[in-house]
């Protein structure tokens, strides 16, 4: 997320690859959101398609941002997503997956997410999230992933549960969405003491069980 990954030549790129090549090897996942240049990106892509056409098995997928706008304009990928896609259609890069981050909406408002209670309802919002993607930009079902972060989001309104984990997992199996992933292992569980905070090794809700968001995913894909 802090970081800008780049790759400006198919020597480059193969080196890349060979490094983590072996039969465990399922394929990459490109994180953009830090601001790359759109000759960054569209570089990126190209040697990626290079990448591809020598390892065809190799699973490609490019994490972004995502409003979940539940209002008549219904946005969906921020400045830097539409970049990204605009680079894999200008490469014609074939095998991707859109991996959405569906978390950190913002303010509970229709033009950021779907609103219930007063707030963001996070797993209602990564299904809105999801559609809008699917309407506005074509990008099939099967090609989809979701992200979400435990627990409190950055945005601190934004609060992910065991229930929206459960929901989220329905969701991904109901549309046989491409990916449902979840930030991270380390945060399934409550901080010390207690304590209602964003953190990177715990989720900051209160009374929560260790692996309960694993066990809630694990409900909803069954």
């Amino acid at each position: 997320e802090g970081n800008v990954f780049t790759c400006s030549s198919d020597a480059g790129m193969e080196k890349f690859v060979a490094r983590y090549a072996s039969p465990m090897l399922l394929g990459f996942d490109f994180d953009i959101e830090a601001g790359q240049t759109p000759e960054m990106v569209n570089t990126l892509m190209q040697q990626i398609k290079t990448a591809q056409l020598r390892r065809p098995h190799l699973r490609i997928s490019f994490t972004v941002a995502t409003h979940a706008a539940s209002d008549a304009g219904q946005a969906s990928l921020n400045a830097q997503g539409q970049q990204v896609l605009a680079a894999i259609r200008a490469a014609k890069l074939e095998h991707f997956f859109i991996n959405l981050m569906v978390m950190n909406y913002g303010p509970a408002k229709a033009a950021n997410c779907v609103v219930r209670e007063g707030r963001c309802d996070m797993a209602a919002s990564a299904k809105q999230a999801v559609h809008n993607l699917h309407s506005r930009y074509g990008i099939p079902m099967g090609q989809i992933e979701i992200t979400a972060m435990l627990g409190i989001n950055d945005v601190v309104e934004n609060i992910f549960t065991p229930a929206d984990a459960t929901a989220l997992a329905r969701l991904a199996r109901e549309e046989s969405l491409g990916g449902l992933h979840f930030w991270s292992l380390d945060r399934d569980t409550a901080c010390p003491g207690g304590a209602a905070v964003v953190s990177p090794t715990c989720s900051g809700l209160r009374g929560q069980k260790a692996m309960a968001f694993s066990q809630a995913f694990a409900e909803g894909l069954r």
